[in-house]
């Protein structure tokens, strides 16, 4: 199973607690940073990965309390790494202990740490990056994996695409957008403004009907990263993430790139997935 293996032990570290739906996430993340690391090799200068919820490495299941690896440390642990790391995360605890493990599994790696809120660390997580010449590409692979739609504003976003970037976005759609609807909905409430990085979704919404408020943020989402260049063909080429026992939809997991190429490893790590999950059940 990917992310988890009966030879990782408890370490004293901080260790947060996750739904078990989260693992579909490592799967996906996995696979597709395998396919890309793997294929990209030797056609770009160098590659890069970059986690902006980083979290501390390693979580615990609920309500199995079977002890995984998250996204950092699957990057970290491909067969062909990245040339480059950047972990950025809000919470202290989570990235000490982050840091504390890939030193102590992966001290050739050397990763960059950026701690605090990634919106206003951006310009530093830019400049970690390798500088983009005639004589030396680049190319990036950016996990965005905000809790709730304030935790990301899209100026973040599209700071980081003007850079050769993938984007895997965690869509809160129904976890945060479809839940606190009435919220976002307040004139004065900024909030869905920030994450969509516009204003004129609001005269748009008021135009549609049969469609919940959480599935038209993704696609508003989807047409945004379009606007910069991203290739978006529509919400059936997002996963949407269910509860594993109540069955009901969680957020989207939205994948943006500008090559072809690049949606040709997301359908595929898609299929792996599914396949995973059919034999682990």
């Amino acid at each position: 199973m990917i992310g988890t293996t009966a030879a990782i032990q408890p370490d004293g570290m901080c260790t947060p607690v996750v739904g078990a739906w989260a693992e579909r996430k490592y799967r996906l993340v996995s696979e597709y940073a395998r396919m890309f690391t793997s294929s990209m090799r030797g056609k770009w200068g160098s590659l890069s990965y970059i986690d902006l919820y980083s979290g501390a490495g390693r979580a615990i299941v609920k309500p199995s309390r079977q002890l995984v690896l998250t996204t950092p440390t699957l990057a970290l642990q491909l067969q062909q790494p990245f040339d480059h790391y950047i972990f950025c995360e809000i919470d202290s605890a989570n990235m000490a202990a982050l840091q504390a493990r890939a030193s102590r599994d992966f001290p050739t790696l050397r990763p960059k740490f950026v701690p605090g809120d990634c919106n206003q660390t951006v310009v530093q997580v830019i400049n970690f990056l390798p500088r983009p010449s005639k004589v030396h590409t680049t190319l990036a692979f950016c996990v965005v994996d905000p809790f709730a739609m304030r935790s990301l504003k899209f100026a973040t976003i599209q700071a980081l695409a003007q850079r050769f970037m993938d984007f895997l976005v965690l869509i809160p759609v129904y976890m945060d957008a479809q839940r606190n609807r009435a919220i976002y909905l307040r004139p004065t409430d900024k909030t869905v403004d920030d994450f969509l990085g516009t204003s004129t979704w609001r005269p748009v919404w008021a135009t549609v009907s049969g469609l919940r408020f959480g599935t038209f943020i993704a696609d508003r989402f989807g047409a945004q990263m379009a606007s910069l260049g991203y290739n978006y063909t529509g919400l059936s080429d997002m996963v949407v993430v269910h509860h594993p026992v109540k069955n009901y939809p969680l957020y989207r997991l939205a994948f943006f790139s500008r090559h072809p190429l690049g949606h040709k490893f997301w359908e595929e790590a898609k299929k792996g997935t599914r396949a995973q999950l059919q034999l682990f059940e």
